[in-house]
């Protein structure tokens, strides 16, 4: 999982529809999350499927999917901490808080800085 987080939306030159595009990556205008190894096996991906992406989807109106990224802004990024406050106190699965708390960080900092995060599974 990449987790991209915006610093300024006015520094965004690309857009691709109602997203920020990274690529050009301008360092200085994002910062990046990649999981660790574990996330990205086969075997985590129904883990991560069933506690966070479907119920992100469903939580923040989003369509993160498997290599199909989204972007959510700063109030989907407002709702989804709150959600992860609640899963962190009571972790579905004992593997998941590392990420969760990540996770969390960059959608806090994301609403403190009105921009967002592309979440890329």
């Amino acid at each position: 999982m990449i987790i991209t987080l915006f610093l300024d939306l006015k520094k965004v030159t690309h857009w691709y529809g109602g997203r920020p595009d990274a690529a050009p990556v301008d360092s200085d205008n994002t910062r990046t999350f990649c999981s660790e190894p574990d996330f990205d096996d086969d075997i985590y991906w129904p883990l991560l499927d069933k506690y966070f992406v479907n119920q992100v989807d469903r939580l923040c109106d989003a369509v993160i999917d498997y290599c199909d990224p989204d972007y959510l802004n700063a109030e989907q990024c407002r709702k989804l901490s709150r959600w992860l406050n609640g899963q962190i106190a009571n972790p579905p699965d004992k593997r998941l808080p590392p990420l969760y708390r990540k996770i969390k960080e960059y959608a806090d900092e994301a609403v403190d800085r009105d921009t967002g995060i592309i979440i890329e599974c």
